[in-house]
């Protein structure tokens, strides 16, 4: 076997294997370096380096034990070491995209900064670092704001807020439970309305656009991927020119990225801009769609090694998720029949989120997905829901509450607890204005009864 490719740490959903199983298919030694390997569960696959901590010092100290010479590649599919991958990898002489636009793209607040002084986004936004803050922007805005952390993807923390109320609430509930926001504040933006689409980048150039359906407000969670989008060829063409426009702007023009956008009428608006291949399963739906392997083309980058892009056949492919009720479940049946309809290619459960309660508000709220392949994207769409319908959730018997899943409801607690209670003042003044009458009435039924009491012998 030749040189070592390292990956450093994985997600849960996927793509972390895929590139595992990739590099050893290419004939490389895949090694997963990660501070807590065992919390894989494929983790017997691959080699693995426990790490006391992901840092530049302990990623060169495991690559200078493998000896420089022998490591071909280093890269992560998580947004938190992206920066640290391509830092090591230029450390030791090894192809990576510049960490200085990393940087820019893995911070939202500096993303939007960057557009702007390019002219090229006119999304009006503003850093929050107080809730007082975060309030007068939700006004400045209309009123509807969009509250995010500046750090966090997979649409963590990330709120519409619809009155000041909200906007005041939200900011508390992520300086309480992010450590990121107490240091850097918040993104506040303005609400965006239309169809929201990703577009897949390598070196600059766009390679498809992905539509893109998200779960209910308020909040932001992806349950629908169709691939390619082509049903407008002039909303398509801006979309494409206006996310080739974005990640030239921070300067990110080497290896895999992502531009996510929402079209209106002012023309396409980027949302963000990811400085790493797509997530969820849309580099899954590029291979089904079009035969290009985005996850080889990544590590061929990476490892200096030459990657062909073009596409190999014209189908389409589709990702539907399963997203969980408002409960605790025990179980998610029917993923044999699902697997069983034509044209499905991947079906897979994700039972860590089983017992996660209260609203659906980030990815980690999906419980399942369905994948699959068709003759057009809308063909592919009927599969994976055909296959998502065989799909259903068997409700738990104890709906324990865990101390995670109390910090992610304290947000909707806090939110309805002024209804609450100007709901129970109305109440208590209600009864008490009943009771008033009730007393009223009595006293009158009394002295009627009197009146009409027989007077006795004079």
């Amino acid at each position: 076997m030749s040189g070592v490719f390292i990956l450093l740490d994985s997600d849960q959903t996927g793509s972390g294997i895929l590139f595992l199983q990739k590099a050893r298919d290419l004939g490389l030694r895949p090694i997963l370096a990660s501070e807590r390997p065992e919390k894989f569960s494929w983790l017997s696959e691959f080699e693995h380096a426990k790490l006391p901590r992901m840092s530049d010092e302990e990623v060169l100290g495991l690559a200078r034990r493998l000896a420089p010479h022998l490591v071909e590649g280093v890269w992560s599919v998580r947004d938190k070491y992206v920066c640290l991958a391509a830092r090591v990898a230029r450390a030791i002489g090894k192809t990576a995209a510049r960490p200085e636009a990393i940087e820019i793209s893995s911070d939202k607040l500096k993303t939007r900064q960057c557009l702007a002084q390019a002219g090229i986004n006119n999304v009006k936004f503003a850093h929050a670092q107080s809730r007082e803050e975060a309030v007068r922007a939700t006004n400045d805005f209309g009123g509807r704001a969009i509250i995010k952390p500046r750090a966090l993807t997979g649409s963590i923390g990330v709120r519409l807020c619809r009155d000041e109320e909200e906007a005041r609430l939200h900011f508390d509930y992520l300086a309480e439970r992010e450590p990121s926001v107490r240091e850097l504040g918040v993104l506040v933006e303005e609400a965006i309305e239309g169809p929201q689409f990703s577009v897949q980048i390598f070196d600059g150039r766009a390679i498809g656009v992905t539509r893109q359906d998200v779960g209910p407000s308020p909040a932001f969670i992806t349950v629908a991927l169709d691939f390619p989008w082509l049903a407008d060829e002039r909303v398509h063409r801006d979309l494409v020119r206006h996310a080739e426009q974005a990640i030239a702007a921070v300067g990110h023009t080497r290896g895999p990225g992502s531009v996510d956008l929402r079209h209106d009428d002012k023309g396409p608006r980027v949302l963000e801009i990811n400085p790493r291949l797509a997530g969820d399963m849309i580099p899954e739906n590029i291979r089904l769609a079009t035969g290009i392997d985005v996850v080889e083309a990544t590590i061929r980058f990476a490892c200096g090694m030459a990657y062909d892009l073009k596409p190999r056949h014209n189908r389409g492919s589709a990702t539907r998720w399963f997203l969980r009720p408002d409960q605790p479940i025990h179980d998610l049946t029917g993923a044999d029949a699902a697997s069983a309809v034509s044209g499905v290619t991947h079906v897979r459960l994700f039972p860590n989120s089983y017992k996660r309660t209260g609203p659906a508000t980030d990815y980690r709220d999906r419980l399942a997905f369905v994948t699959s392949e068709g003759e057009s994207p809308e063909e592919a769409g009927v599969i994976a829901e055909t296959g998502l319908r065989h799909l259903a959730a068997t409700p738990s018997k104890s709906a324990s509450i865990s101390t995670g899943t109390r910090h992610q409801l304290s947000f909707w607690r806090r939110l309805v607890k002024r209804g609450r209670r100007s709901l129970r003042l109305s109440f208590v003044g209600l009864s008490r204005t009943i009771d008033s009458a009730n007393g009223l009435f009595s006293n009158r039924q009394r002295l009627a009864r009197r009146s009409a009491k027989p007077s006795g012998p004079n």
